[in-house]
């Protein structure tokens, strides 16, 4: 294989994040600013402390989030859409795994307006029962779809494996789920986990007083009910640590290799990031270079380091041939024990290093950014210090240490592998 010789980097620069400007208003809820004009457009994420982790069961929250705009009092789903796109401007709603986030992108002279139709839809929805039919009927035809695919299968097994079946952290969507939802449930959660429940308010962009007067006006009358203490979930891992599920007619195989592991207030979680960038975290990692370039058993092959407000893991997955699934394998337990038991190059550190801090800084790169940095802090539960910590970290971080990490915290014998194919 052709080595490519490694780009000359001076010294990165880690600048400081930036601390918002925070209002806290009589009712306890927090408006957190971000200043910095991008192209006349303003961001507004509102937060609530919900997501999936608050379900009843799976799929509701969700569902929340795709029913948001179904329909009010006042306006049909129709009448909302038109009239968002006559504005120009997006509300786009998600549910994390611990934040149900309603986000607003809008030309700063349509602000008000939006958040007014944003207000709408969540104090006077209504979820119109044929809306809630029509949504039924797509996720049952879309999941008809993903369940054709090995890597779906693939990827829900794993977890499944790893955190259990109907554990926030473990389930993906399943017809099964989809036959259990209901509009009353849905309903439920939408009042009980987000109307009653005191969001975070998070604006960024192009903004001024007249538009954090309108939030303060929007919010600080609403009475918020006490969140109960979360529900509690217990990871129940399965014992089945092999498992070779047929799929006719496929393509290839899909593999999924995994297991849980650390979160980012853990001391080693930014020593573990760039182990794992060095083992297959980016197009130049030693998977992507070994089984993708040498051996060409596949097109693409990486490994992820997922965190989680109170868990973690680490994924690896792939694509291919049905002939070489073994070999494939073989290849990713390999590559575990050389990290484990040599020391990688200087040149292999730099590239690694490079790519991570790189990657890392544009995280920083205009309000925008900074503010979805900050909210994503919030919600996984991490100081804003790790940050400035992470970075340094990087920076000082030794071949021994990879090592280290490696032997620490990759186990292929406690690791889940999960193939779908013929």
């Amino acid at each position: 294989m052709k080595s490519h010789p490694i780009p000359i980097i001076h010294p990165l620069h880690v600048p400081a994040f930036k601390i918002p400007e925070k209002t806290i208003l009589k009712n306890q809820v927090e408006i957190l600013e971000f200043s910095g004009i991008v192209n006349e457009i303003s961001r507004v994420d509102i937060v609530f402390n919900s997501g999936k982790w608050n379900e009843n069961a799976p799929m509701i929250a969700n569902s929340v989030a795709k029913l948001f705009k179904s329909g009010t009092r006042l306006h049909s789903a129709y009448q909302l859409s038109e009239s968002i796109d006559f504005l120009g401007s997006t509300i786009n709603v998600f549910a994390g795994y611990h934040g149900f986030t309603i986000s607003i992108y809008s030309m700063r002279k349509n602000l008000i307006k939006t958040l007014t139709l944003m207000m709408e839809c969540l104090n006077e929805s209504v979820f119109p029962e044929d809306e809630y039919e029509n949504y039924i009927k797509n996720l049952r035809s879309k999941q008809s779809i993903r369940e054709e695919k090995t890597e779906v299968i693939a990827d829900r097994v794993l977890k499944n494996s790893i955190f259990g079946k109907y554990h926030p952290y473990g389930y993906e969507s399943e017809q099964d789920y989809i036959d259990q939802l209901s509009l009353e449930e849905i309903k439920n959660y939408f009042q009980k986990e987000v109307q009653s429940q005191k969001p975070t308010i998070y604006i960024s962009g192009s903004f001024g007083d007249e538009e954090i007067k309108f939030l303060e006006k929007l919010f600080s009358e609403e009475t918020y009910i006490p969140q109960q203490e979360n529900v509690q979930h217990v990871i129940t891992p399965s014992s089945n640590y092999i498992q070779n599920i047929k799929k006719e007619k496929s393509a290839q195989t899909s593999i999924a290799i995994g297991s849980t592991s650390i979160h980012k207030t853990h001391e080693d979680y930014a020593q573990l990031s760039l182990t794992n960038t060095i083992f297959g975290g980016y197009f130049g990692s030693r998977l992507m270079s070994n089984i993708r370039e040498e051996k060409g058993y596949t097109y693409g092959i990486y490994s992820i380091l997922q965190t989680y407000r109170n868990s973690g893991a680490i994924f690896v997955q792939t694509e291919t041939s049905h002939e070489h699934t073994l070999a494939c394998i073989h290849e990713i337990q390999s590559e575990i024990q050389k990290l484990q038991e040599e020391l990688i190059s200087d040149d292999e550190m730099k590239q690694a290093r490079n790519y991570l801090l790189g990657k890392y800084l544009g995280r920083m790169d205009g309000a925008f950014a900074q503010m979805e940095l900050y909210k994503n802090f919030q919600i996984e539960g991490v100081d804003i210090q790790y940050f400035n910590k992470f970075a340094h970290t990087i920076q000082n971080m030794t071949k021994n240490v990879v090592r280290d990490m490696a032997q620490k915290h990759f186990n292929f014998e406690t690791m889940y592998q999960i193939t779908v194919g013929n």
